[in-house]
């Protein structure tokens, strides 16, 4: 794709900016089944405060699909009512943990917790604190008693319902529908494998880690269409490039927040590349209404200025030419 091609998609989105009938950008992938609050899998309670990005931070960084956590305890208790449903004899141990009562895995755990799933190989646990009311009384030298409270705080290590055994797994979440296997875009799939950048894919989520230098994604199978999967890639190896190490834009090797000036440009920038992208590989007409919905959002936030968008588009032209091959790797600040 040449330059003008770039061009060309930029005057059809900013063509649709500015007719005003643009549709509210959709996301194009399909949420978990089971919702996107984290709750214990047993008692159906959500978690609330801390404990709500202790889970929520542990799923996204490991790429678990669904936000449903279980302590050992209750895992294994699930595991012995999966085997209790198969048809097998089951028992609770001293330990008061559910193993088999006959046959040859006797006294053998029902199971619960997958094997390997330890701190030693980057998974583990994830520790969730909650806030007990306490209650004492204290004699006086006058002979009476001070009533008095106190918080005490404890913690329990739970467990994504992913890390536990495929039983479990059955008997919590149910049968789920097989999902259409994905199929890829060959002109699609040479882009991404062109660029060197580790793409994690799982949880529910897409975003470009600059920490980690790491693109994560749902699933292949989640997204609607191998076009929204492509194209969604698309935005996040956009924003990798402005990592100081490629071409270090204000937005990623210098973020303040989002919701800033700063940050809604560096979202216009992230969206153009998709779409120069989109089009290098032959997609770009069935992906241009998204993206024309959500970048007038972010137009907004810069208060519908022509002017940065076009900037914005001039910048995608870098990241896509590096993204393509077609610049030299290197640290640049500058605007186009």
């Amino acid at each position: 794709m040449s330059r003008d091609h770039y061009q060309e998609i930029t005057d059809r989105i900013v063509a649709a900016l500015e007719g005003g009938d643009v549709a509210p950008w959709q996301r194009p992938w399909k949420a978990s089944s089971l919702g996107g609050v984290p709750r214990n899998a047993a008692t159906g309670r959500p978690y609330r405060g801390i404990n709500v990005w202790l889970t929520l931070m542990t799923q996204w960084e490991r790429g678990y699909d669904h936000p449903l956590w279980l302590s050992f305890k209750q895992a294994n208790e699930f595991a012995g009512r999966a085997m209790r449903r198969a048809g097998r004899k089951v028992e609770q141990n001293k330990r008061g943990r559910w193993v088999f009562a006959d046959g040859e895995d006797k006294g053998k755990t029902c199971g619960g917790i997958r094997a390997g799933q330890n701190k030693d190989n980057g998974c583990g646990g994830t520790d969730v604190i909650f806030w007990k009311p306490m209650k004492g009384r204290e004699a006086q030298d006058d002979g009476t008693h001070r009533e008095f409270s106190w918080l005490l705080m404890r913690s329990y290590n739970v467990f994504n319902i992913a890390q536990c055994d495929q039983h479990v797994v059955d008997f919590v979440c149910g049968e789920v529908a097989p999902e259409d296997a994905f199929q890829p875009l060959a002109a699609a799939e040479r882009i991404c494998e062109g660029y060197e950048i580790q793409t994690v894919h799982g949880g529910d989520r897409a975003f470009y880690r600059p920490a980690t230098d790491t693109i994560h994604l749902p699933r292949r199978e989640a997204f609607h269409s191998p076009e929204h999967y492509y194209t969604t890639r698309f935005h996040e190896m956009g924003h990798s490039t402005g990592a100081a190490s490629r071409l270090s834009r204000d937005g990623i090797a210098k973020f303040d927040y989002q919701g800033s000036h700063q940050y809604a440009e560096e979202e216009l920038v992230a969206e153009f590349t998709a779409c120069f992208l989109a089009g290098e590989a032959g997609i770009v007409r069935t992906v241009e209404g998204n993206a024309a919905g959500y970048l007038r959002h972010w137009a907004a936030k810069l208060r519908e200025d022509p002017k940065i968008v076009v900037l914005a588009a001039q910048r995608a032209q870098k990241a896509a030419d590096l993204i393509l091959g077609r610049s030299a790797h290197k640290a640049e600040s500058e605007a186009a």
